[in-house]
């Protein structure tokens, strides 16, 4: 099998971490933990060797937390996490700065 580079892994914590857009009605079935064994058992089979996170839009406040809690999973030996983070706001004056 050809090893997979998934290059957009959301993850998150409602434990820890708060996600406004949980509250839109559409999306209830989204509103639960996904952490890194939801992800194991998604992709078992797929050939995903790494992966990139992507951030999931905490609240600003939690923005910083959610980078640090990323970067720990990155260092660690027991996930396919590649050390990449993807995070911020498109829309926002000076993103691409």
């Amino acid at each position: 099998m050809i090893p997979v580079v998934d290059t957009h892994q959301h993850l998150w914590d409602l434990e820890r971490f708060e996600l406004p857009w949980l509250s839109d009605p559409d999306v209830a079935m989204l509103r639960r933990s996904f952490v890194m064994n939801d992800y194991f058992e998604a992709t078992v089979g797929s050939g995903v060797a790494r992966t990139v996170y992507m951030e999931v839009d905490v609240d600003r406040q939690q923005r910083d937390a959610e980078a640090e809690f990323v970067v720990d999973l990155c260092r660690r030996e027991d996930n396919p996490m590649a050390g990449a983070v993807i995070g911020g706001y498109p829309d926002a004056d000076g993103f691409l700065d």
